[in-house]
């Protein structure tokens, strides 16, 4: 849709941000009377704000938006599905998990699936 409107991803990253928090924020405040933000330490609420709300949040969707206006949606949706194997890499020095056989032998087939399918050159079209 970026491509196709010929829309500037970080403005539309804006919209979708703002939207989310004039939306978000308000019917969270409703439900749960905003006990778990008034309980939370003031230094753990900012670094959640900045990390969640501007990093993951507004980061995640700038850097996808602009992925998909310069590689092309087919293959910028390969990037989000990758994300689960790397986690489950990191998880490993991070949290000092040993992956088992099962695992390894998993996250090196789904993974390297996901890496040709991004770098397979695309069908043409069938001509009628």
């Amino acid at each position: 849709m970026l491509r196709k409107h010929r829309l500037d991803p970080l403005l539309a990253t804006a919209v979708i941000s703002i939207s989310a928090l004039l939306t978000y924020v308000p019917a969270y405040a409703w439900f749960t009377g905003g006990e778990g933000l008034i309980a939370a330490a003031a230094q753990v609420f900012w670094v959640e704000v900045l990390v969640q709300g501007v990093i993951a949040g507004a980061g995640t969707l700038y850097t996808y938006s602009k992925m998909v206006s310069l590689l092309g949606p087919s293959r910028a949706a390969v990037f989000p599905a990758l994300a689960p194997g790397l986690a489950a890499l990191m998880a490993w020095p991070v949290l000092d998990h040993v992956p088992g056989a099962f695992e390894v032998a998993g996250l090196i087939f789904v993974m390297a699936g996901l890496i040709v399918a991004v770098t397979a050159p695309s069908a043409a079209a069938p001509k009628n």
